[in-house]
């Protein structure tokens, strides 16, 4: 049986952001696993009324749960190192759980600080929705392939696709 994932979120003294976080066209891109009907691909990018996004609301509805059960599992950083002085090389964290983080708690353009960046997916997942990330590494060859990543990150869009999943009512 495997350990859970557990997101740590911080916010200002007084709750409110400044700038409140917008989806003026719904949810555009599901990070997950599960099918979205084809009829409702006609409401992504949505301008109307939100509440007729039926795209966005099959989105909302995952990433709403209290459990994901729709990661993907294999969807990692493109590279990673591994030391041979390491014990135990912990996976790591999926990119959907990082892109769902991003795009519910953070506007494009804003900034995605991550202390113990590793080999930096959360840096990948940030750039690649528009974001800017801080990353930190202590360990000089994961900060090396940190580095790599996130620059890579510009430029793969390997995974954003809206093709590879549909939701059922």
């Amino acid at each position: 049986m495997a350990a859970a994932d557990y997101l740590l979120v911080f916010r200002r003294d007084d709750g409110f952001n400044k700038i409140p976080i917008a989806h003026p066209t719904g949810f555009e891109y599901y990070a997950g696993e599960c099918p979205i009907p084809e009829e409702f691909k006609r409401y992504i990018g949505w301008t109307g009324d939100q509440k007729e996004n039926r795209w966005s609301h099959q989105i909302w509805r995952r990433y709403a749960s209290s459990i994901w059960d729709d990661i993907r599992m294999n969807r990692v950083v493109p590279f990673q190192k591994r030391d041979e002085e390491d014990e135990k090389h912990v996976h790591p964290l999926q990119l959907d759980v990082y892109d769902r983080l991003i795009v519910l708690r953070s506007n494009p353009g804003e900034t995605f600080l991550e202390p113990f960046a590793g080999v930096g997916s959360g840096g990948y997942s940030a750039v690649s929705n528009g974001r800017r990330a801080i990353c930190c590494e202590l360990k000089e060859k994961y900060y090396n392939q940190m580095e790599q990543n996130v620059a890579m990150s510009e430029t793969d869009k390997t995974y954003k696709t809206t093709e590879q999943c549909e939701l059922s009512l």
